[in-house]
């Protein structure tokens, strides 16, 4: 019966001190996502406000596992500096009855958190970027009127002033997709922009434009149309990028891109082999076969991404039992109510050890020299030394 009372006492303790402190660091964190939000797509602050619903995954997912260490170093440094866990031990109770529950928790917790990134990653990711391609006129204007000039992708647009949607003494230098150094740059007197985010346009309504590419210019008389495709704009192919898929789309897409690798094999075999037959050796060196090899490559980078996917989610999912694995011994060791001395102690040499390697890690198997699950390094280092600790801690009597 005790057991059963200290286990439902201390499942109550995590629960109230998790609620407690989501409602702290959730809101904190939010602010920090919706800021870097505002700076990474350049739009206004009152923009990424309002694309709000779609980055609550993201501070959801990133909240969580500090908050799962901030819990255990609260309820465990409380419950070991006020002798709760030598009363338990006096009752001839092992201490495992009191970390084995909190250990569950922080399980569920993890699936939560993976469910999160799988939220974050797909939905929350596309809703942000058709909101912004929505408002992308706003953006736009927004940049030329703090800067005076907007960046994104490969067009820069510059003006001395705008009034409305007019853009006065504009200079737009688009950048060659293939070669950056190759640019078009074209002048006008004024101008007028109009986004059509249904169809991924940006067009510029130039007046007597003037356009300079290689040392020579062109003036075109009267009105001229420029168009513009909107950057990262994902209208026609979504869920293409496979970090920005559902895990439950990766299977299909795995199975997708299997198939095409084969045909490029096939093909080059089958190309080869006549070149081969024909004698046709030169044709064996070209510059068409770096075209091949070029997309045979990039076909089986993308495998080696989709295939990164699932285990990297649940690897970012599982932080939270990893940090509560670690965070419960030291909270019982230091035996301390001052909880903000056992989350440093723990949470520091996660920040100057655990995130570094599993940022290594994962640009590893994003490069493919490592194997995809390589990318749980981080948490089984943390969870076999948490589990050590745990271990010599339930040693101690």
């Amino acid at each position: 019966m005790i057991p059963k009372l200290l286990t439902r006492y201390v499942m109550w303790e995590f629960t109230k001190i998790f609620m407690i402190s989501a409602c702290s660091f959730v809101p904190l964190i939010l602010l920090l996502v919706v800021t870097r939000e505002a700076q990474s797509e350049k739009i206004s602050p009152l923009l990424a406000v309002q694309a709000l619903p779609f980055l609550v995954p993201k501070a959801l997912s990133y909240s969580l596992p500090p908050i799962c260490l901030f819990t255990v170093c609260v309820v465990f440094g409380r419950m070991s500096a006020e002798h709760e866990v030598t009363a338990v031990q006096a009752m001839g109770v092992h201490k495992s009855v009191l970390f084995f529950p909190v250990i569950v928790l922080a399980f569920l917790v993890s699936l939560l958190s993976i469910w999160l990134n799988d939220i974050d990653a797909s939905w929350g990711f596309h809703g942000t970027t058709k909101f912004v391609n929505a408002s992308f006129e706003e953006v736009i204007l927004d940049g030329l009127r703090a800067d005076g000039e907007f960046k994104r992708g490969n067009v820069k647009i510059e003006v001395d002033d705008i009034d409305g949607s007019r853009l006065i003494n504009p200079t737009i230098v688009k950048q060659n997709d293939e070669d950056p150094q190759k640019r078009i740059r074209i002048e006008a007197e004024d101008a007028l922009l109009v986004v059509r985010p249904k169809e991924g346009k940006i067009e510029i309504v130039a007046t007597a434009p003037v356009l300079v590419h290689d040392g020579f210019e062109l003036s075109i008389p009267g009105e001229d149309i420029l168009e513009f495709q909107i950057p990262n704009n994902d209208q026609n192919s979504p869920f293409e990028n496979p970090d920005h898929l559902y895990m439950s789309q990766i299977r299909t897409h795995k199975i997708k891109q299997l198939a095409r690798i084969a045909e490029l094999e096939k093909s080059n075999a089958n190309i080869a082999a006549q070149q081969l037959l024909t004698g046709d050796l030169l044709a064996l060196t070209n510059v068409a076969w770096e075209t091949r090899n070029q997309e045979l490559e990039e076909a089986n980078h993308r495998l080696s991404r989709l295939n990164l996917v699932t285990p990297r989610r649940w690897a970012s999912g599982f932080a939270c039992l990893a940090f509560a694995v670690i965070g419960i011994p030291i909270a019982l060791r230091m035996k301390t109510v001052n909880y903000t001395s056992a989350f440093g102690m723990c949470f520091f040499p996660i920040l100057v050890v655990y995130y570094p390697i599993f940022e290594t890690t994962l640009n590893a198997c994003k490069e493919g020299t490592l194997h995809p699950y390589g990318v749980w390094t981080s948490n089984l280092l943390a969870i076999g030394l948490g589990a050590i600790l745990l271990y010599r801690e339930s040693k101690i009597s």
